[in-house]
């Protein structure tokens, strides 16, 4: 999977666990509590409010804010004290922290293929395909946060992926929104390579393709400006056109975005 981690989605990433806590939140407040339980409820609620502050300023400065980190322990751990009282309120057992062996695993990936009707995806992480059924908790967010599902999950959509490796299942994936100049930049050249084209998502601003060979899998690379699109002519021609398996060559920034994608001769296919 292509494309830099820049500034921008390095803060959307820690903003968004913020913006899932407030989402949360709304729906903790449409249940019913017992009387008796409202001030820990209270008490959660504000926790919830400074976790989500201290989120919101560690992402201002993301390269570094230690300060800011620390504040955001803090706040977890204040948290953490108020959530154990309120499951003791409501005769619920103490919560246990995962073990190692189950400990899940968060990067950043895309999706490479949905199918709903099967309950399985398989997402590409460090250029790696593999695929998962979503766990029985499975969340799906859209960059404004909305809850999808997995049937409102695409492929090219790339965000933060969690994944179980010990049920062998994804636990969330949290769609990103695609970055935008200035907040990106393509410079210089990283070279082309001819590739047979998958499909496209104009929402993530990313491109699906093949690599040559024998099982190589199907990547994501996205772009930052709107790439260059033509034929071997050099008429542009708009990518609904150009058919899965096509030859297609990319042409990579420096700095991993696509700058442009052109379709070889009509009748070149790689498959």
């Amino acid at each position: 999977m292509g494309g830099n981690l820049d500034v921008a989605t390095v803060a959307t990433m820690i903003t968004k666990p913020a913006a899932t806590i407030f989402v949360l939140d709304g729906q903790f407040k449409n249940l019913r509590f017992p009387p008796s339980v409202q001030p820990a409820v209270s008490s959660v609620l504000v926790d919830d409010a400074n976790v989500e502050a201290a989120l919101n300023a560690a992402a201002l400065s993301p390269g570094c804010g230690c300060s800011s980190y620390n504040a955001v322990a803090t706040a977890l751990n204040h948290k953490a004290g108020g959530t154990a009282r309120l499951r003791q309120l409501l005769g619920l057992p103490p919560a246990t922290a995962p073990t190692s062996s189950s400990a899940t695993s968060t990067s950043v990936g895309a999706v490479v293929t949905v199918d709903a009707q099967a309950s399985t995806l398989t997402v590409d992480i460090s250029s790696h395909d593999t695929q998962y059924a979503p766990c029985p908790a499975f969340t799906a967010t859209s960059p404004t946060d909305t809850l999808l599902g997995l049937p409102g999950l695409h492929a090219g959509d790339y965000g933060i992926i969690t994944v179980d490796p010990t049920a062998a299942c994804i636990d969330l994936v949290s769609v990103l929104p695609p970055p935008h100049p200035p907040q990106c930049s393509t410079t210089g050249s990283n070279g082309a390579a001819v590739v047979a084209w998958e499909g496209y998502n104009p929402t993530s601003h990313a491109v699906l393709y093949q690599p040559t060979g024998q099982n190589e899998p199907v990547l994501v690379q996205r772009w930052c400006q709107t790439p260059t699109i033509s034929n071997a002519s050099g008429i542009a021609v708009p990518p609904s056109q150009i058919a899965p398996g096509t030859a297609v060559q990319l042409l990579i920034s420096a700095d991993g975005w696509i700058t442009t994608y052109q379709r070889q001769s009509r009748s070149s296919s790689l498959r």
